[in-house]
Order: C-alpha cells, then structure tokens, then sequence
C-alpha cells in the first residue's frame, strides 16, 4: 500500500512518522503509534495536541496529518478520526499567516523555460561535432519542452528507477512509404524518410485511467520538420534496441562498449549553464521549469487554459500552476481600450429593478384590511380622558377589545 504514493512522497511521510512517534513517547509512553486501547475522546485530544506540536515546531501541519492518516490506512485503521470536527478546528487555528506562506513558497518558485533558451542549447549541444551524450540530453530537453514532460517521463530519475521513462518500443516512426517502423530498425545507413512519429506515455503521474498519453510529431512547422530529423538521426547513431530507455546510447569508449542512460543531473546541469549565458537566474532553473515552459509560452499566445490541459493532460485546475503570468496576459484594461466591456445599459439590465419601499395597498385590499380590525377597536371606547400616562388606552368596563399600551405602542 506504500507504493500507492511516489518514493519522494514516502519519504516526506516517514520523516512526520518518526517525529510522531517522538511526540508519543515524550507526551504519552505508554500510547503506541496507532492509538490502540484509547477511547475515541481521548484519540481526539492526541491528535489535537499533536497538531499544536506541529505548529509549535514550524513544522507543515498539512504533511504531517497526511503522513499520520497515511501510516493509520496502510495498517487498515479507520481514518475518520481525522476527518473529526475538533481535529480540523485545531488545524484552522494553527493556519498560519498567509503572506508568510506565498513568502516563504515565493523562494521555490521555478521560471519557465523559454524556447530561446531551448534553441540556445541546440547550438551547444546538437550541432557541431557534440558528443553523443550532449545530443541525448539536448533531445531529452526538446522533447520536455514541446511535450510538456516531466523529467521522470524522459530521462532516468533515482525517486521512480525510470520506471515513467520513455521506451523503445513506444515509439513509432511512419515513414512516407506508409510502414511504421520501430527504433531499433535504423541503423547509420538507413534511408528511410519520416513522416510522422507517435510518442506514446505510458505511465505519468497525472493518468488515473491508464490509457497512457498519445502525443505526435509532424512536420507542420520548419521547427516540427527539424525536431523529425533529430529523432531520426538519434535511432540511427544511438543503437539502443526493444525493452531499453529511448534516451540511452551504445558506444565505443577505449575499446569497450559502453552504455548510458540521460538522467536528471544531465539535463538539469544544461539548463542551468544555459539559463546562465543568456542571463536567467540560475537558481531558478530547474528541470521542472521545462514543465512549466510550454504551457506558459501557450498562455502567452493567447491559448485557452482547455487547449494547455489537453497538452499537459491535467484533469483539474493543476494546469493553472504551469500557466505562468506574463505582460501578455489579457486584463480588463486590454477589454476596455478595445471597446469590448459592458456598456452602462448592459450593466443595468443584469438585475431585476428594484421598485420603491413599502408597496402601494389597493383600495380592495385596503377596506379588507379595516375589516378586519374593525371588531377589535369598535367595543373600545375611547375618550380624552382615556389616555393613561403611559400613552396606552383603557376601554369599557365589559372588558371586550382591550388595549394595553404595548398593543398601542
């Protein structure tokens, strides 16, 4: 059940699992980690004070209450208590200051990867006389870009052991004598011309349906025409074959042969020295911010945020989070200097109108009204005299339809 969650998220949780399990021996030694034995009132209050221990120690309450709801599940314990209304009372009081939070995330922020930058690196490591390792990581940051990956869909990462990473054998090249053909087909000799070539994913860490994720290369632009003649060129030079990393590479070195898989280190040490000649904060590269750079140039180009989730395959407004703002964003100044914004008589047709306080009363309904009243008052009688000094009236002294001065009030 632990490998239900990514290896990075395991990890997060086992280090809130320890500090629970020091919170328990400090605060209550003879409780075990799961709480047997205490009735459901006392469960509450542990977890109330753990929370506040949490927040005490600055530690990320959020975390920590999901990597104890996730130790409670994986030992098929009923996890309710943590949906309890106490438990989630103290967590609001504990939230802390939301400027201290964006400035404390505004530090991780990552840029995007502009396609300049991209392009820049080609220079550096495609062309020329480039070693076959700078090509693959090249390659590796191309596809990231124009596909929107994530660095463990294309290149080996130690979290996942490349179990995300993109095959051999899910890549199709159909060539224009309309015969689909398969990586380990080329050789340096080969004269086959490409067409088309079909990249499918099939594990990422946003498909919950496991269909995998279909994306295809045409040559549709000079850009899409060139990215074709580096895949090509790729199969035919890096002699890998079925069941291995389609960025990985056979050579002669020394007389041995050696083999070599493009990992994160690779792409994320070229992104960064890149970042630095054009004079991007390197600090604030990543290969994350290949990720983020395709949707926000499509951001900038005036696409739809259904268009950027059909690319990114994001299900939710997650997508929002690789949209970056830039100065092309549309704002309401841009609408207005346009003429496109509501007009005054549009603006006043959006509710109904409101009419005038207290309504007019019918006749019809007005006499019906006196009607009714009528009996109460008429067996009053009332005179000058009648007014008592708290401004209410006396009536008869048959006592029928009597008015006290709260009524008459």
């Amino acid at each position: 059940m632990r490998s239900a969650i990514t290896s990075g998220t395991n990890r997060n949780y086992r280090q809130y699992e320890d500090i629970w399990a020091t919170f328990l021996s400090d605060r209550f030694a003879s409780v075990d980690k799961l709480l047997h034995g205490r009735t459901d009132k006392e469960k509450r209050g542990i977890l109330v004070l753990f929370v506040q221990h949490l927040s005490s120690n600055s530690l990320n309450i959020r975390s920590g209450m999901a990597a104890l709801r996730n130790l409670f599940r994986v030992c098929l314990e009923d996890t309710r208590l943590f949906d309890d209304a106490s438990v989630l009372a103290a967590r609001d009081s504990c939230r802390p200051n939301p400027r201290t939070v964006s400035l404390a995330k505004e530090v991780r922020l990552r840029l995007p990867v502009p396609f300049e930058l991209v392009r820049a690196l080609r220079m550096t490591l495609w062309l020329g006389d480039s070693a076959l390792d700078s090509k693959m990581t090249y390659l590796g940051v191309l596809l990231a870009y124009c596909l929107c990956l994530r660095v463990g869909e294309y290149a080996h990462d130690s979290e996942n052991k490349g179990k995300h990473s993109i095959r051999n054998e899910d890549v199709y090249f159909k060539c224009k004598d309309s015969i689909q053909r398969r990586p380990w087909e080329f050789n340096e000799h080969s004269n086959f011309e490409v067409a088309t070539v079909m990249i499918i994913l099939r594990s990422s860490k946003v498909d919950n349906t496991g269909r995998g994720r279909y994306e295809y290369l045409s040559p549709d632009s000079e850009l899409h025409v060139e990215c074709l003649n580096d895949l090509t060129w790729w199969v035919k030079n890096s002699t890998t074959t079925h069941g291995e990393p389609f960025l990985s590479r056979y050579q002669v070195c020394k007389g041995k042969l050696s083999y070599k898989v493009l990992t994160r280190e690779m792409v994320s040490s070229a992104l960064k020295e890149g970042a630095t000649s054009l004079g991007l904060d390197e600090s604030r590269i990543s290969t994350h911010s290949l990720k983020i750079g395709g949707p926000s140039d499509m951001r900038a180009a005036g696409f739809g945020d259904e268009a950027i989730r059909r690319k990114t395959k994001h299900t939710s407004d997650a997508s929002l989070g690789y949209q970056l703002s830039s100065v092309r964003d549309v704002g309401p100044l841009t609408v207005a200097s346009q003429g496109l914004g509501l007009s005054v008589k549009e603006v006043n047709g959006l509710f109904p109108t409101k009419r005038q306080a207290g309504p007019m009363i019918s006749g019809d309904l007005k006499r019906m009204v006196l009607k009714v009243k009528w009996p109460i008052v008429q067996s009053a009688v009332v005179s000058e005299m009648a007014l008592n000094s708290g401004g209410g009236l006396t009536s008869s002294s048959s006592g029928k339809g009597i008015l006290n001065s709260a009524e008459y009030e």
